[in-house]
């Protein structure tokens, strides 16, 4: 069980790509594309060690996620004011951040499963990927995709819904509330930068 509550919490707290898609890659696709680099890490854990589990998930996550629009949302008015420069390091920092954390929790593979149920329509223009993770001896767990197309660009990933309540944009938000209070878009760069340095060195 706590196995499965890792790979939930991994899901759900963060946030994918090889190389670039094509421009007709429909949301199922990408989040297939997704699934396998993770099953593929998972079950060559320990020989890629944290590092070359980073490099391998590095470009399918940035192919995965609209990662500028997530810590926009995320950074809210703070990312607003920012200057062009605290902007590009709090992004990097952020997808830093968001690839430590999956290539820190793949570390073994335990016959677990991804399955796509289809997708649908979601508010605001959005497109929903129904999915599920599948432990080999619990419950599946349903994992919804928020995805959203990016100017002419394929449809990416903005949020993540566990069991169609939560979201990992709100868990975000809630977690950098107090980081931006106390200084701002810079202070979270930090803070996420030596989260990131933690992860990868094996004490999250």
């Amino acid at each position: 069980m706590k196995r499965v509550l890792q790979l939930v919490l991994l899901i759900i707290a963060c946030h994918a790509p090889a190389p670039a898609a094509r421009s007709d890659t429909g949301p199922v696709a990408v989040i297939e594309a997704l699934h396998a680099v993770l099953l593929q890490v998972m079950q060559n854990a320990d020989q890629l060690g944290v590092q070359g589990r980073y490099d391998t998930l590095e470009p399918r996550l940035r192919e995965t996620y609209d990662f500028e629009r997530m810590i926009a949302i995320a950074a809210g008015s703070h990312w607003a004011s920012a200057g062009e420069a605290e902007r590009a390091q709090l992004l990097a920092a952020f997808i830093r951040y968001s690839v430590a954390t999956y290539a820190s929790r793949f570390v073994g593979y335990n016959g677990e499963q991804f399955a796509i149920q289809g997708e649908r329509p979601g508010p605001r223009e959005t497109v929903l990927v129904d999915t599920t993770i599948q432990p080999r001896d619990a419950q599946p767990i349903p994992i919804t995709y928020v995805m959203r197309k990016r100017d002419n660009d394929d449809a990416r990933v903005v949020d993540v819904l566990l069991e169609n309540a939560i979201s990992e944009l709100a868990v975000r938000r809630s977690d950098y509330a107090s980081i931006l209070q106390a200084g701002g878009a810079p202070h979270l760069t930090q803070v996420l930068n030596e989260r990131s340095d933690a992860l990868l060195r094996g004490t999250p």
